[in-house]
């Protein structure tokens, strides 16, 4: 009962001495009209490649994290020891398939002449976002 009087005081004390927060005044988002930022399905489809393979490292890569860290924690437990092992094998099985996915669509681009892949870099904004709704009060 202390506890909760003792909080309670102090969170009505805090919630005196609270200033106004003076905001700036409210300026309408102006939206640039514009195209989708992808000119054909292929640039499309390679662009959503290149994130699935950049999320699926990144997952895979802190999952090969875990099984170390389940290992070292297991304390000598045999479970507890084959299942960090069982992890860090699916780990690296993942990786092994993702780099031969990746080498299949190099193959890919070679054959065929296209560009699929690209350079992978981290996905960014696009300049235009022509989903938005343009306020009429815009230029």
């Amino acid at each position: 009962m202390k506890i909760a009087s003792y909080v309670l005081s102090l969170t009505s004390l805090f919630s005196l001495t609270v200033s106004p927060i003076l905001a700036a005044q409210y300026k309408s988002l102006c939206v640039p009209s514009g195209s989708v930022p992808f000119s054909n399905v292929g640039s499309l489809l390679g662009q959503v490649f290149v994130f699935v393979l950049v999320t699926a490292s990144i997952l895979l890569f802190l999952y090969l994290i875990l099984g170390g860290v389940q290992w070292m924690t297991s304390g000598g437990d045999k479970v507890a020891t084959q299942a960090a092992k069982d992890r860090l094998t699916a780990a690296l099985v993942g990786i092994l398939i993702i780099l031969s996915v990746y080498g299949v669509m190099k193959i890919v681009e070679a054959a065929f002449g296209i560009n699929v892949l690209g350079s992978i870099k981290l996905p960014t904004a696009p300049d235009s976002i022509p989903y938005l709704i343009k306020d009429p009060n815009c230029p």
